[in-house]
């Protein structure tokens, strides 16, 4: 991605996060909308897509996120299962967004059900916290 690029999705990213964190939820979801992070990509070039996989992951998780901070657990669960087929590699934080988005809206046993979902050796003790809580 060259420069203007990512100048430009760094602040679509910025006005997600602070209309999330304000409770503006949908107005988060339309900037998400808005953006062009949600294709797979491809494979032909490791070193750049690398980057653009990683930047998907972190604007899907905070996604995710922003959905389970105003209290939308449904949502956040929706968009989880939406996505997670996507991304190859470690998704560590998408994990981590929707199962505290499940904590925080009672849904234990979706929770679980993610939980169970993230293979036993990349069960992160963040992922352990979360579910006893």
């Amino acid at each position: 991605m060259n420069e203007k690029l990512i100048e430009v999705l760094i602040r679509f990213i910025f006005r997600m996060d602070t209309y999330g964190k304000c409770g503006d939820w949908q107005s988060a979801r339309e900037i998400f909308d808005r953006l062009k992070v949600k294709t797979k990509p491809s494979v032909s070039s490791m070193s750049t897509n690398n980057n653009q996989t990683e930047t998907k992951k972190k604007t899907f998780s905070r996604l995710v996120n922003i959905y389970g901070i105003n209290s939308q657990a449904l949502e956040a669960v929706s968009l989880f299962y939406e996505i997670k087929d996507k991304f190859n590699g470690n998704l560590d934080s998408i994990y981590i967004s929707v199962l505290n988005a499940c904590a925080h809206g009672g849904l234990v046993k979706e929770a679980q059900k993610i939980f169970d979902e993230i293979p036993e050796n990349k069960r992160s003790i963040k992922a352990w916290n979360i579910l006893v809580c």
